[in-house]
This record gives structure tokens, sequence and C-alpha cells, in this order.
């Protein structure tokens, strides 16, 4: 009986710790889509990519400020959002998902609840 159980906790252990690693990984991948959808916004609204010279240039980027986002998958801390001079972006930022201050992600909470 007690290899049985032995066997059942490092099977438990291994199923946590491979969880756990799941989901340190699938943040950083939200962080890193997140973070390329907000510059790629940005420069849409802007009319350039940073650095670039264009005469259909709207506004000039004005570095970044911290923001904090949950997910299903964790929170997402110091998630660095573009600003603009104008400030003109902050309204239309991804539908509001940074103003909201949470998105889901509802097949990956399926998947590691078992539903």
């Amino acid at each position: 009986m007690t290899h049985k159980k032995n066997d059942t906790q490092e099977r438990n252990e291994s199923q946590e710790t491979f969880e756990a690693m799941l989901r340190e990984k699938l943040q950083q991948a939200v962080r890193t889509a997140l973070v390329s959808v907000l510059e790629a916004e940005v420069d849409a609204f802007i009319g350039a990519v940073r650095y670039e010279r264009s005469e259909q240039r709207q506004d000039y980027r004005n570095g970044h400020y911290a923001s904090s986002l949950g997910t299903t998958v964790g929170d997402t801390d110091d998630l660095p959002v573009p600003r603009t001079r104008r400030g003109g972006i902050k309204r239309r930022y991804s539908s509001g998902i940074i103003a909201a201050g949470t998105i889901w992600i509802r097949p990956l909470g399926r998947c590691l609840s078992g539903e």
C-alpha cells in the first residue's frame, strides 16, 4: 500500500509541476501577444512605426505606463502600455481590454480545470 501511495503522490506532484510550468509559459505567451497587439495598435493610430518619419503621422509616442491585467492564466503585472503625446490612444486600446482590466482565455481554463 505504501508503494502505491508514493506512486500516486509522485504522479500528482508531477502533474502539478507540469501544470505550473504550462501556466507560466502561457502567461508569458499572453504577455508577449498583448505587448505586440498594443504596439501595433499604437503604430496604426499614429500612422507610423517607431522612429519612422511620415507625412501621415497623427501623433508621437510618449513612453509607456505600467498596467496590470487579469487573465484566466493569471495576472499580467507591469504590462508596458504605450502612450502618445496627445493621449488619444488611451480611449481606443484593444476595445477596452486594458481599461476593463480583465481578459478571458476560456480554452485554457477548460484544459487545466478538466471541464
